[in-house]
């Protein structure tokens, strides 16, 4: 999963801190109120089964409107981003929501303020169990929703609206492959049958089976998952994992009941280099660059106004754009790649070098010529020479590695 922490360090809270010297009302009574009584909305991503959700809160706090953005992450990083907003502008909080947002693909859904609440308490346990550290303004509510998850049925709720409604077997086998891997056990529920699931009797569950079988030790990430149809409703499945910078290819079957799972085993599970599991990630980069005479931040506000779901990096040589797809349906396919909701990415040089690229040529050219034609370019002359490029694989990353600032010297340098 791709994010950026936007943690504000503006003194935003001290309306709330105010109130935290008064005995009556406090924070937490303040709050829980504001959030029942004085609510705009609350709505959620329906992204869990990707292991991250995104959340905003909106309501009116002590007679100003208050907005908090969550990102949770129900892997291992919990609690992993959150920006609390003291403003009316409309447009300042889609600003923040989109950047934080923007990678996560999926839809908005309606969900209660006690849903909220246990989704938030959820991932605070994940802060705790691995010792991540909280972001520094979220302390600050932390309180009002401590142990909120502890409402099973309310939790039950929030989750069954937080997770997409499956519409193949090959997105329900990636999904389970994902969150098995990802040691993130909450939406099995959901996913597989109640008697896979069964530990109660003296046997050990066939899914705690087939989790030792995985042989991983840490919440780890699903890079590609290929699957193969055996027979009705039977999948063979080769998945390349990665565990603390250790990769696996792990090979199992799955079978499909009543659109849930119910078998899983583990055939094998062997440990590859990281040179291998290289191969088994390459693809052909298509790349167009342009000349651009336009500063870093005419074409920074280009792309935030072109594109709604992308997020920015900042590095020595340049600023990286990466442009994503606004759903998730790369999950329904058979040959899964992690990488795969992204559409392509942009590498800017201010005011000399734009660099596009994808692994599909029809993305780079759309998003080429959603930036290079428009008016910033077009009317005011800020496009030079154009070039294309195929690469055998990825360019941008060893480019951006690199330092260099130019692209062509990069490139002969690189064939060199």
């Amino acid at each position: 999963m791709k994010r950026d922490n936007i943690n504000s360090k503006q003194s935003r809270f001290s309306v709330i801190e105010g109130g935290l010297k008064t005995k009556s009302p406090t924070l937490i009574d303040e709050l829980r109120a504001s959030l029942k009584n004085s609510c705009f909305e609350i709505k959620a991503t329906n992204t869990r089964l990707m292991g991250v959700v995104g959340l905003m809160l909106s309501y009116n706090m002590l007679g100003h409107r208050f907005t908090q953005l969550f990102i949770l992450d129900y892997e291992e990083y919990g609690v992993a981003d959150y920006v609390g907003l003291f403003t009316d502008s409309e447009e300042e909080i889609e600003s923040h929501a989109d950047t934080m947002f923007g990678a996560l693909g999926g839809e908005w859904v309606d969900i209660t303020a006690e849903e909220s609440w246990a989704l938030i308490a959820a991932a605070d346990r994940i802060n705790e169990e691995y010792g991540v550290e909280f972001p520094e303004d979220y302390m600050q509510f932390r309180e009002a929703i401590k142990d909120a998850d502890e409402d099973t049925e309310v939790y039950r709720s929030a989750l069954s609206k937080v997770c997409i409604k499956l519409r193949s077997d090959n997105e329900l086998v990636n999904y389970f492959i994902m969150r098995c891997v990802g040691k993130d056990n909450t939406p099995l529920s959901i996913l597989c049958s109640e008697c896979f699931l069964d530990n109660t009797g003296t046997e050990t569950s066939q899914y705690d089976k087939f989790s030792r079988g995985l042989k991983i030790n840490n919440p780890s990430t699903l890079f590609k998952n290929d699957i193969e149809k055996i027979g009705p409703r039977k999948y063979l499945c080769k998945s390349l994992v990665e565990d603390d910078g250790n990769f696996f290819l792990i090979v199992s079957e799955v079978r499909v009941v009543k659109d849930v799972v119910k078998s899983a085993t583990v055939i094998s599970c062997m440990e590859i280099t990281v040179w291998e599991s290289a191969m088994q990630l390459r693809r052909i980069d298509y790349v167009l660059t342009a000349e651009c005479s336009c500063t870093q931040e005419e074409f920074s506000k280009l792309v935030s106004k072109t594109f709604h779901t992308v997020n920015s990096h900042s590095h020595e040589n340049g600023m990286l754009y990466m442009i994503y797809r606004n759903n998730n349906d790369h999950v329904c396919s058979p040959h899964y790649r992690l990488d795969a909701d992204l559409i392509g990415s942009v590498f800017f040089i201010d005011e000399k070098e734009a660099i596009v690229c994808s692994a599909d040529p029809s993305d780079t050219d759309i998003i080429a010529k959603a930036l290079l034609l428009s008016d910033c370019f077009s009317k005011n002359g800020n496009i030079g020479n154009v070039e294309r490029f195929k690469f055998d694989d990825k360019i941008i990353g060893p480019f951006i590695d690199s330092g260099m600032d130019n692209f062509r010297e990069f490139i002969e340098f690189y064939k060199g």
